[in-house]
Formats: C-alpha cells, structure tokens, sequence
C-alpha cells in the first residue's frame, strides 16, 4: 500500500476527499485548517489505512468525516490518528458505517496530545448501522493525554433501522422498502449537509447508494 504526505500550508482552508485505501500523513502549520473526507472500501481484505494528522501549528483545524457502506463479503479497515503538537489544536473524527449481508469493518482511532501543550481540543465519534445479523463492525479508540489544559473523548454507538420510524414512514403512504431506503440515505445525511462542495457531497451520496445496492 502506498504512503502519501500532504502538507496543509499555515492559513490555508482545504477539503480533501479520499476516495481509495491508502495511508496519508497531513501536516497541518499554524492556522491551517481541513476538513478531510475518506470513503473507500479494501482492495485487499488484510490492507488497512492509516491516516494520520500531525497538527503541529498553533490554532491548527482538522475535521475527519469517516463514511463507509458495505454489501456482501466487502472489509472496510482504517486508522486515524490525531496527534496535537501545537496549541489550541482542534481534531475530531466522526465516522459512519452502515453494513449488510456478511460486510464487515473495524475503526481504529487514536487522540494523542503531547506535553507542553494547551487548550487542544480531540474527539472521536463512530456510529454504525447493522442491516444484518451477519454484518460486524469493531471500534478500537484510543487516547494518549500528556497534557491537563486539554479536552478529549470518544464515543461509539450500533443500531439497526428503527422498525417505530418504518412504521411511521408507511403510515404516510411509504412503501416498506421506500421506508428503508430513506432511514438508510438519512444515516449519512448529517456528514453530508456539512460538506461545502456539493457536487463532492453529491457523489458521496450516489456512491454510497451504490455500495448498498
């Protein structure tokens, strides 16, 4: 698997989408800013990416959407790490996966705040969707804190579809599959309003449907 450095230039503002597995290394300077989207599945099942963000400049800004969906035999694995080397530092990382049939994913994340540090600001966030009893999903956070004027946390949820939610949609008139499909396009819908670039929104949101279909 190749490896990829990209250095976020000090007050720049930038959206990277990246749309294949591969590991990455983002630099970010002072006041550099990026909202960093990753939406892939595995080429090979054993390969996993890891991403990581080296915010070294103070006030320096990386927000990560994670949006995956998975069919059949489909392996989603990836890392993100966020490690916080400058001041007033902000990383969060908030992923959504929706699984099917025998799919499967595993999410790795990582908060690292270095010593002699302040006001830094790490979260992660991993939501996932079970479509089937067969589909696993496996979220592994980790924090690193060697600094106290900081904040940091985690958190990670699994559902399934919520039958109430069917029930109500059909009651207006929604088929049952109609009903499904918009709780399903609804699950993303929260990352993908938050993207600037609608037409980078918009292909998300088809490939996405693709995954599923």
């Amino acid at each position: 698997m190749t490896h990829t450095t990209i250095t976020i230039p000090a007050n720049t503002k930038q959206l990277i989408l990246q749309d294949k597995p591969e590991s990455r290394n983002i630099i970010l300077e002072e006041n550099a800013e990026v909202q960093y989207i990753v939406s892939f599945k595995n080429e090979k099942p054993e390969d996993k990416s890891i991403i990581t963000f080296e915010l070294n400049g103070d006030r320096s800004h990386a927000e990560i959407f994670g949006l995956f969906a998975g069919k059949n035999n489909d392996r989603m694995s990836f890392e993100t790490r966020t490690v916080h080397k400058g001041n007033n530092t902000y990383g969060h990382a908030t992923v959504k996966t929706l699984l099917k049939d025998e799919a499967q994913s595993d999410y790795f994340g990582l908060i690292r705040i270095e010593k002699d540090t302040t006001q830094s600001d790490g979260h992660l966030s991993h939501d996932t969707m079970l479509l089937s009893k067969k589909a696993k999903s496996r979220s592994v956070p980790s924090l690193e804190i060697e600094a106290n004027d900081v904040k940091a946390g985690h958190s990670a949820s699994v559902g399934q579809v919520d039958e109430e939610a069917i029930f109500y949609l059909r009651s207006r008139g929604l088929t049952e599959e109609q009903a499904r499909e918009l709780m399903i396009d609804g699950f993303f819908e929260s990352l993908l309003l938050q993207i600037p670039d609608e037409s980078m929104a918009s292909q998300l949101r088809e490939s996405l449907q693709q995954s599923l279909s």
